[in-house]
């Protein structure tokens, strides 16, 4: 499945919705993220903004669930290639064009955002 973030004229997020991967294919079977906004367009309108985003990209690392006993555990791929757009979007998220990553709100003035893991700090 493909998440994608749907912005306002502010690149603040709106919502993120789900399509299927077959969406995002190319003629010769390659993903495209344009393919995946022109499918969005047609649903939503074409005036909408969509960015695709990774559901297991957080703090700039790409994670994933491995089984451990009797549970699942999150865990840091090792592939980090994976990373995509610094973090999963919510609402409110802002879209940094100028960085290509998604950014939470800031929490307050006594927050610096870390520009390595796209999460704010809190200041000491």
């Amino acid at each position: 499945m493909a998440h994608f973030a749907e912005l306002n004229e502010e690149n603040v997020v709106l919502r993120v919705t789900v399509i299927h991967n077959n969406e995002m294919l190319d003629e010769d079977g390659n993903e495209q993220e344009s393919n995946g906004v022109e499918f969005l367009q047609s649903l939503y309108g074409e005036d909408t903004i969509w960015k695709k985003c990774s559901y297991n990209t957080y703090g700039n690392k790409y994670w994933v669930m491995e089984m451990q006993e009797d549970n699942f555990e999150k865990k840091v791929e090792g592939d980090q290639s994976k990373v995509f757009r610094g973090n999963y979007p919510a609402e409110d998220y802002i879209y940094d064009s100028e960085n290509d990553v998604f950014v939470a709100p800031e929490p307050d003035e006594d927050y610096t955002l870390n520009e390595t893991t796209w999460l704010w700090e809190q200041d000491e």
